[in-house]
């Protein structure tokens, strides 16, 4: 029996076993016919062994010999061939296979190089060419969007849309992941000339879209935030009215599960066009909107079943405060202050709220924010006293066990009502000592990296906050302990650099405290270690390092979206801009979820 059969029947064989070693075999006996076979057979194993090779990368890590034997046979392929191809294909699949290996750039760019000529050598349109060839690379291109890597992501699809033309039926499939790139592009540098072209695309792409699409309610969606984007460089009042009329389309077209996030969306630019054109029933619609029984303002949503509100209504109904209280302090009208909290109130007692306790903490954070924010326009006590007393009862039923987040969060935001209220430091301070030990002690016990490095380091911005407080040397000492438990915890996590880098400022605060000269040098080496861990396959990396070494911003903005601020308040979301000195928030580029 000659090689080349021999190999046929190992590979049948291997079909029923998946037995790797036979793939080792059939290449070895497909390499031994290359050699002996005539010309006229050497074409046919090459072929196969090609093949063989190309679709088992795993086994045959030498894309080099593949990468041969793949342009020998496109060499004497005829350009009109069909099975050009697929060989052309092959060729893409095997450049993906040595760059995801060895992550070099140039591998990169070979793999680009391999789908342009691909394309090139179609014969036929309409039959999946392009989707085939984007399928092959789906971890390149998400390293890419994961690494910031905007300028190549939008040149490679900007070439394949100029090589297929404005008339082929999978433009679409171009299309929109370039659009995607564009905004993402602008939004980091603000090219005008990105935010037109990318509005451009994004129409294009709704239009061309039946009103069946699958997609549709995202497509409705995305095409308004990007109108919102071009409100915010433009101020056009029709960029905003379409941008709600989008919203509110997106919302009709969606799944039960994804409306409240449509409404939502609606809401927000229906507040900002009030803050913007203060039209009085602007303000009355973004609240609506907001409210769980939204989804009858929907022309073509009016018979859908309306569900017991969920988390996503809960958020709503923080949101919709939020605008109240903005209200109230633009007006003085405290009725808005007050139709705020019995908003809240009223979520807080919805039964199927205790399924999710971290939704339960923040409705009640909210309300007592509301409540401390009526007491300082009054000067009544009481409102404190309700405040203090509705987050105690919240502690009382948040389970012993399993919910850190949440006890930790009402026990810093009692601390924050009794830091505004005179002569309460004392239990302030008691109030985020308790904090931390539910952290610390939930830390302990966890299992899971991602939570014991969280944990560790929430209760290390306790710490830290509580130092600014008390300027109590042993809080800061605390702090740098915990620090480097989330450091420690954190060593195979992506978070790890980020880690590092706040020990390193901490343990330099202390530093510059006691003069220790052994801290100085601690926080060096953590810096140098940080900027060191660094993936340096990041375009970003440069940036990434520079940020590192100079250590985080003073306050580190978030952790599991637990914010301190100067006060020491502590919310599951960003603080509401009418406790910030900033009473009129712009819009800036996009939009804040609730």
């Amino acid at each position: 029996m000659d090689h080349r059969h021999h190999a046929d029947q190992l590979l049948e064989h291997y079909v029923q076993t998946r037995d790797a070693k036979l793939l080792i075999q059939s290449a070895d006996l497909y390499r031994r016919a290359l050699a002996a076979g005539s010309a006229a057979d050497r074409i046919a194993v090459t072929k196969h062994l090609a093949a063989l090779l190309a679709n088992h990368p795993s086994q045959f890590p030498d894309t080099d010999e593949t990468v041969r034997l793949i342009n020998r046979i496109l060499a004497v392929t005829p350009s009109s061939s069909p099975d050009r191809f697929e060989w052309s294909r092959l060729l893409v699949k095997t450049h993906c296979a040595a760059y995801l290996a060895s992550a070099e750039p140039a591998d990169l760019d070979l793999t680009f190089d391999a789908i342009f000529q691909a394309l090139a050598t179609c014969t036929q349109t309409g039959h999946g060419e392009v989707l085939s060839l984007l399928h092959l690379i789906p971890r390149p291109l998400d390293q890419m969007e994961r690494h910031r890597d905007w300028d190549r992501l939008i040149g490679l699809y900007e070439q394949i849309l100029a090589m297929i033309g404005p008339d082929h039926p999978e433009r679409r499939v171009v299309v929109r992941p370039l659009a995607s790139a564009l905004r993402n592009r602008y939004r980091q540098g603000h090219s005008l000339a990105d935010l037109e072209r990318c509005l451009t695309l994004y129409q294009e792409d709704l239009e061309t879209s039946g009103p069946d699409d699958e997609h549709r309610a995202e497509l409705l969606s995305d095409l308004a935030d990007v109108l919102m984007d071009c409100f915010a460089a433009f101020s056009s009042r029709d960029d905003i009215d379409r941008a709600v009329d989008l919203y509110l389309q997106a919302a009709g077209a969606s799944e039960s599960w994804t409306r409240r996030g449509h409404l939502s969306d609606a809401a927000d630019a229906v507040h900002e066009r009030y803050e913007t054109y203060l039209d009085p029933d602007d303000f009355e619609l973004a609240i609506v909107l907001l409210q769980p029984r939204s989804t009858d303002l929907l022309a073509n949503a009016t018979d859908l079943p309306v569900n017991a509100p969920d988390h996503r209504d809960h958020r709503a109904t923080i949101q919709a405060s939020e605008y109240l209280a903005q209200e109230c302090d633009r007006t003085g009208d405290l009725a808005h202050l007050r139709r705020a909290i019995g908003m809240l109130l009223q979520a807080a007692a919805q039964d199927n709220l205790f399924d999710n306790w971290t939704d339960y903490c923040m409705i009640l954070v909210h309300a007592s924010r509301l409540l401390r924010h009526r007491y300082e326009i009054t000067g009544d006590s009481s409102f404190m006293e309700q405040a203090t007393s509705m987050l105690h009862e919240g502690i009382s039923e948040c389970p012993d066990h399993g919910a850190p987040w949440p006890q930790s969060c009402l026990l810093v935001g009692i601390a924050d009502l009794y830091r505004h209220w005179p002569d309460h430091a004392t239990e302030a301070a008691q109030y985020v000592e308790d904090a931390v030990q539910v952290l610390v002690t939930e830390a302990s016990e966890a299992e899971d990296a991602v939570n014991k490095s969280a944990l560790y380091t929430r209760a290390g911005e306790l710490l830290r906050d509580q130092y600014d407080q008390q300027a109590d040397p042993a809080l800061l000492d605390r702090a740098v302990d915990c620090y480097q438990q989330a450091a420690d915890a954190a060593e195979q996590l992506p978070v790890w650099p980020r880690r590092l880098s706040r020990l390193a400022a901490t343990v330099t605060e202390r530093h510059e405290l006691s003069g220790k000269p052994e801290d100085l040098a601690r926080a060096q080496d953590l810096r140098r270690q940080a900027v060191g861990a660094v993936d340096t396959q990041r375009p970003s990396r440069l940036r990434e390092q520079t940020r590192l070494a100079h250590g985080p911003d003073r306050f580190p903005s978030r952790t599991r979206r637990l914010l301190v601020n100067r006060s020491g308040g502590c919310i599951l979301a960003q603080e509401p801009s009418w406790l910030r000195a900033r009473s009129y928030p712009q819009r800036g580029v996009g939009h804040a979820n609730p």
